[in-house]
């Protein structure tokens, strides 16, 4: 219960943050907001490099994957901090490596001990960060003179990450689980693999308004995002928690992942097309109440962020079960997969762009690669139910 607790306070944090950005500031702001949120999911898991999503596969291994992450994080940040900001995002150079390493180091850490079920010091680290730019939001809009957003969620993040290595000294791998390490070799072996659907992941989620912002305007990607925190954020209310539990659970429930689960695909989707339209309609409402900045909502986005949406539902469950079942060649076709998929959306943005209105190019494009992607991961489950059968 404890661990739910701190979760909904994180999600609904950044939520409240989300909808008193698109209310109350203008769209340079609330593009640097999207921005920061966006870029947080994507680099954080590039500089991670996977070691964070090991930690479930083999808790054994922790100290090991610590040590590895202490290491190469710093490294990455700096490498990735150079290109993010190069490409004209963020304020500045520092910021675009703290934020990268902040983030970084806060999946690690969070994930070690979510593995080694301390799941309440877990959440604690994963969603402090958001309550504090919770503060930060209603701080500017009250008038208090602050710095960007990416500067104050940058130091927030690092903040969490200096609490999450002080558990670890209190409470060291050797307390959690008996350390019995895999090789080096092994460890990348999959944690690469890990990466790259991750970052695959990271762009289907997050690489929409990015490109909406690289496209465009403030304007635009201030509508797209307006759009996405009233019809789509919401859904991940219950998602992102699913997805942080499922790996555990999954690892000692199979047969029954199995049997009610992934046997009842009419059920499954049933449901979660029942959440995904009271989401919707809470967004709705939502709208009427607040009155977001930039005017009325468009009903062509409204669509395209509810299929969005309702695929991301569905998507937690093979991704949970893939995750941790899945060898290394099945990860394999998962990325080919993957990959062709994004190239194939990617050539369509570059060939209709100009054509079709960027914001409504890109949720149409983000949500057919949604539908498309849960469908691979699907296919690929079952591949593995198959093998595990034999």
């Amino acid at each position: 219960m404890v661990p739910f607790l701190i979760y909904s306070s994180g999600v609904s944090s950044v939520f409240v943050a989300d909808i008193l950005v698109t209310r109350f500031f203008s769209d340079v702001d609330i593009a640097l907001w999207a921005e920061v949120k966006s870029l947080i999911g994507i680099v954080g898991v590039l500089a991670a490099a996977g070691l964070d999503l090991v930690f479930v596969r083999t808790p054994s291994s922790s100290a090991r994957l610590l040590l590895l992450a202490v290491v190469q994080v710093p490294i990455a940040a700096l490498v990735i901090g150079f290109l993010i900001h190069s490409l004209g995002y963020l304020s500045s150079y520092p910021v675009s490596v703290a934020l990268t390493a902040g983030s970084a180091f806060t999946f690690v850490l969070a994930r070690y001990f979510g593995a080694n079920q301390r799941l309440s010091v877990s959440q604690f680290i994963q969603q402090g960060w958001k309550i504090v730019a919770l503060c930060v939001v209603v701080l500017a809009g009250i008038g208090v003179r602050m710095p960007g957003f990416d500067f104050l969620v940058s130091i927030a993040l690092l903040i969490f990450v200096l609490i999450g290595v002080f558990l670890v000294a209190r409470i060291p791998p050797a307390a959690l689980h008996e350390q019995r390490p895999e090789s080096v070799a092994a460890l990348y072996s999959i944690a690469l693999r890990f990466m790259i659907t991750n970052v695959i992941l990271g762009i289907a989620v997050y690489g929409e308004q990015l490109i909406v912002s690289a496209l465009s305007n403030p304007n635009e990607a201030a509508i797209f995002f307006t759009h996405a925190a009233y019809f789509l954020f919401p859904v991940s209310v219950l998602n992102g928690y699913l997805a942080f539990r499922i790996g555990p659970w999954l690892r000692d429930n199979h047969d029954q992942f199995r049997v009610s689960v992934i046997g009842r695909p009419a059920l499954v989707l049933l449901i979660a097309f029942g959440y995904t339209a009271l989401t919707h309609i809470a967004g709705s409402i939502g709208w009427l109440i607040v009155g977001p900045s930039v005017g009325e909502p468009d009903p062509l986005l409204q669509a395209a962020f509810f299929v969005s949406a309702l695929s991301r539902t569905v998507y937690t469950l093979p991704s949970g079960y893939n995750g941790v079942f899945g060898q290394p060649k099945q990860h394999d076709l998962l990325i080919a997969l993957q990959t062709g998929l994004l190239m194939v959306i990617g050539l369509a943005i570059c060939v209709l762009n100009g054509v079709v209105p960027v914001v409504h190019l890109v949720a149409f494009a983000g949500a057919a690669n949604w539908v498309l992607r849960t469908a691979v991961s699907y296919r690929v489950t079952k591949a593995i139910i198959a093998s595990i059968r034999e």
